[in-house]
């Protein structure tokens, strides 16, 4: 019964986790700083069970919003075997995408030309993934 359970919260998980990335702007650094989390939306306490009984096996916290880089990766990693069926696939990659190209960290010897060059390859994926969404249409 406990794996149906287990299962029936990666259901739960797939259907309803929403990935999110954002740019604010801030008065450090190059003006900008990256902000990553996963939001799971409110269910009913029998939902939630499920989905920590599938969480805790594979050692991952679960809260409504989850934040932080580990965290996030650590997510990832185990929701890659299903992306076939996730739902936001579009904010997973988005996400997968920020977390294997982390914006440049500012320091005095840091020419600003390292953070153009990463804001166009941020705005290139994401030109192409509007891209690719608008051909399978």
């Amino acid at each position: 019964m406990s794996d149906t359970l287990k299962n029936i919260g990666l259901g739960i998980i797939l259907s309803s986790a929403r990935f999110s990335v954002s740019v604010p702007r801030v008065h450090w650094g190059f003006g900008f700083t990256v902000n990553l989390y996963i939001h799971f939306p409110h269910k009913n306490p029998k939902q939630v069970l499920c989905m920590k009984m599938w969480a805790d096996e594979k050692d991952l916290q679960l809260k409504n919003r989850l934040k932080g880089k580990e965290a996030c990766k650590d997510w990832l990693g185990e929701l890659e075997p299903f992306l076939d069926i996730l739902t936001d696939k579009r904010g997973y990659d988005k996400m997968k995408w920020m977390l294997e190209n982390p914006m440049p960290r500012c320091t005095p010897n840091t020419p600003t030309n390292v953070f153009y060059d990463w804001v166009e390859k941020w705005d290139d994926f994401n030109e192409s993934y509007i891209n690719r969404q608008r051909e399978r249409e």
